[in-house]
């Protein structure tokens, strides 16, 4: 459940269960130009923030632009581990991130050989299209 500390005069973002701030990785990732990050980094705070329990869609607009530019930068393992961060439920606002990013991975996919990337998107997607 994610909680304001607006009212306590505190820090006013929103916090996780965990107690880590939504959206602050992403957002300043996002601010700074993810052009600059490298693939493993984007794919890991999108797979890290997941698993936070942390909304990552706003890093999926720069990581889709980073697929488009310079996608021999990101491996077999990064591309697998991108569509297991992708899939399950997703708010509907986010789907098109969603579904833009596992696009260019398709795209990926059936461009290079990417056994381990081939075989996520064959199996275990839940709500993934």
């Amino acid at each position: 459940m994610v909680q304001s500390t607006a009212d306590a005069g505190q820090d006013t973002r929103d916090f996780n269960e965990k107690g880590v701030p939504v959206g602050a990785v992403t957002d300043a990732t996002a601010a700074t130009g993810a052009t600059t990050a490298i693939a493993q980094a984007l794919v890991t705070l999108c797979w890290s923030s997941g698993a936070a329990g942390i909304a990552f869609g706003r890093l999926l607009g720069p990581l889709t632009e980073e697929l488009y530019r310079r996608p021999d930068d990101f491996n077999d393992k990064d591309l697998a581990t991108l569509v297991f961060a992708l899939k399950g439920w997703w708010p509907r606002e986010q789907l098109h991130l969603r579904d833009a990013a596992m696009l260019r991975v398709k795209t990926e996919a059936s461009r290079r050989d990417l056994p381990i990337t081939a075989d996520m998107l064959r199996t275990g997607l839940g709500g993934v299209r």
